[in-house]
């Protein structure tokens, strides 16, 4: 590359230098920066691991094969691997008129799901059929514990009683025998 052709990313690489520069002065000394839409950054929430996410965009091919599964497979009473080997063929054999209304359908998830997307930066949430969906619940993981005791010995007190129990009864079966 020529020194011409270089000169647009080495002007991108100095302008971003000095951003990160002044970002970083401006977190120093008032704890937070300005966005290039003016928000401050400690205003802005950003994206964690658990936070909701709307359903992906469901394709068209996904859309017929959940038309056609359950009744192929009811019709020849197949197992579903052969059910979607018989789909596949059935959806490349179809015409692009024929598969109009599943492209259809396609576009209409693609703008629920651009929909929903806007939603989040909006609002930190996007609702399903008028429903806030706000939180994932998280399964809590209960403490690990050490090795268990056999039932019915709750403390130490009522083990060191089992094996005296343990201990007579071994006395009383000998004195028995004899």
């Amino acid at each position: 590359m020529s020194e011409e052709e270089k000169k647009p990313y080495l002007d991108s690489n100095l302008a971003d230098k000095k951003r990160f520069e002044d970002e970083t002065n401006s977190i120093a000394t008032k704890g937070y920066f300005l966005l290039p839409d003016g928000q401050k950054s400690s205003d802005v929430r950003a994206v964690q691991k658990g936070d909701p996410k709307p359903k992906r965009i469901t394709s068209a091919y996904s859309f017929f094969i959940g038309e056609n599964m359950a009744k192929t497979m009811s019709e020849d009473k197949i197992l579903i691997g052969e059910a979607m080997k018989k789909i596949s063929k059935l959806w490349h054999a179809m015409s692009e008129e024929e598969k109009h209304p599943y492209f259809e359908k396609n576009a209409k998830d693609k703008l629920r799901h651009i929909e929903q997307l806007e939603e989040i930066k909006i609002n930190g949430y996007f609702t399903v059929n008028g429903k806030k969906i706000c939180e994932i619940k998280k399964k809590v993981k209960r403490a690990k514990l050490g090795k268990r005791q056999p039932k019915g010995t709750g403390s130490i007190e009522t083990a060191k009683k089992a094996t005296k129990l343990s201990k007579n009864e071994a006395e009383v079966t000998t004195l028995e025998k004899v």
